[in-house]
């Protein structure tokens, strides 16, 4: 498998303030070209489970898939075949979660949300399931690449005012893996640019930042490394009541030119927040 821009990524997680365990999981395949995020359903059993085998299921099937294609000696679209590919991976991760939820004892319950993506010459594949999010960062606008799968967002979209949700009930899933054996996958395709930034994210993080915010931090002149490391940290400054998790991909060829000071107003920005947020 070739790629005409070559990605590189960093990801990292975090248990988060008050939570006593981590039940996000992530993958960053930068050989493979696949970045996953996964969130174990929290405050169901085995969400941890859950999420970790949603990401290994994904992983084995596109990498089948991609020698399968490697090795065909008949003529594929390949756009299509791969928009296919990352569809069935996320519908082959739903079954194996639905059998182990069925067949665990203890797990009756347990689910994930699931995003996916995968470059591959000049196209994104993005698939997903679930409130995990994944942006792109072009050229300093932000472009979110998914819908939440809550009750909130399918109100809001029915004409429901935002304001009338009922914070307790707008963020329960609507579409998730693990209930379902064969859930509805949304899958779409973009086309890549050099410079293209993808972030994947848990709840946990982008519940802590507008979209807007999250762009001005992915699209700073550092290294992929303190930009995660820096979301992390002022996602739990903000609160920080769920675990968080960022994977975050660059279409460069080279590494990222560090500077040394840019983050450090926006930061500060942040922690001023935080502070009012307690007042």
């Amino acid at each position: 498998m070739s790629t005409g821009l070559k990605p590189t990524s960093f990801a990292a997680t975090d248990i988060g303030v008050t939570r006593d365990t981590n039940e996000d999981r992530f993958l960053c395949d930068d050989s493979l070209k696949l970045y996953v995020v996964a969130d174990g359903m929290g405050g169901h059993a085995c969400g941890d489970i859950a999420a970790e085998l949603a990401v290994d299921a994904v992983a084995e099937f596109v990498r089948s898939g991609e020698k399968m294609l490697a090795s065909s000696i008949d003529p594929k679209d390949d756009v299509a075949f791969r928009t296919e590919l990352v569809e069935a991976a996320v519908e082959h991760a739903a079954a194996a979660v639905h059998h182990a939820r069925n067949n665990q004892p203890g797990c009756e319950d347990m689910g994930t949300t699931l995003t996916l993506l995968l470059l591959v010459d000049q196209d994104a594949f993005i698939a997903h399931i679930g409130d995990s999010r994944a942006y792109r960062i072009r050229k300093g606008q932000v472009e979110r690449l998914t819908n939440d799968h809550t009750l909130q967002a399918t109100l809001v979209a029915d004409g429901v005012a935002p304001e009338t949700i009922s914070d307790r009930y707008g963020h329960m899933l609507v579409r998730s893996i693990g209930g379902d054996p064969s859930p509805k996958v949304d899958v779409r395709v973009e086309t890549l640019r050099t410079g293209d930034r993808f972030l994947l994210c848990t709840d946990g993080l982008s519940n802590q930042f507008t979209d807007e915010e999250l762009a001005v931090m992915v699209d700073e002149e550092q290294t992929l490394e303190t930009i995660v490391e820096n979301l992390i940290y002022v996602g739990k400054l903000l609160g920080g009541r769920d675990n968080l998790t960022a994977v975050l991909v660059e279409t460069k060829s080279q590494a990222t030119p560090e500077s040394p000071c840019p983050l450090v107003d926006h930061v500060a920005q942040w922690f001023h927040r935080a502070i009012h947020m307690m007042d």
